[in-house]
């Protein structure tokens, strides 16, 4: 008689991709988190990096005895924020399925000649499907935090300003509100 101790469990779970490191794709399941490789014939089929999982994309994976698992399907994307075609970058996904991107910008620093960058990333993160909103940090180190909030709003009209202090807690709760379960 055969020990069927031997024979493992395979099964295909949903899970989202947290984190990439070397070819490994971390994966947030109802089990925990899972490392987890790519099947060959994904990465085959692709027809570029942009066609492979990112952060933030829902995949379908096996899991052998819940120790690790091998990512087969890529499921279809709400929003894709990806870098500018560079040459270099050919378009790289940044995340996928991004409700809210925060655009980070200390006010303790001179606003005018970020406004630029700013406008950059608004337009970046619209073209994503993403809602952009300006965090505006360090509050607490700034002496005229309204004329920073003014430059910012110039710089982004129409995008919601959020500012904060981790220092304080000032906005946090603001912060915290938009970063619940499946956001």
């Amino acid at each position: 008689a055969g020990d069927r101790a031997d024979v493992s469990e395979v099964r295909d779970i949903e899970a989202r991709v947290i984190g990439q490191h070397r070819g490994v794709h971390v994966l947030d399941t109802p089990e925990g988190e899972l490392l987890a490789s790519l099947a060959g014939r994904l990465r085959h089929e692709s027809l570029g990096p942009a066609d492979l999982p990112a952060v933030g994309d829902l995949v379908i994976a096996s899991v052998e005895d819940g120790a690790s698992a091998v990512i087969h399907t890529l499921l279809p994307r709400r929003t894709v924020l990806r870098r500018r075609d560079t040459g270099a970058h050919d378009g790289q996904v940044l995340a996928a399925n991004v409700d809210e991107a925060f655009i980070v910008i200390p006010l303790h620093r001179d606003l005018t000649p970020l406004q630029v960058r700013i406008q950059q990333y608004v337009a970046l993160v619209r073209e994503s499907g993403a809602v952009p909103v300006l965090l505006l940090t360090k509050s607490d180190l700034c002496p005229d935090i309204s004329a920073q909030v003014a430059r910012a709003t110039r710089a982004a009209p129409g995008v919601e300003v959020v500012v904060t202090s981790s220092v304080t807690g000032d906005g946090m709760d603001l912060v915290t509100a938009r970063l619940a379960a499946g956001r």
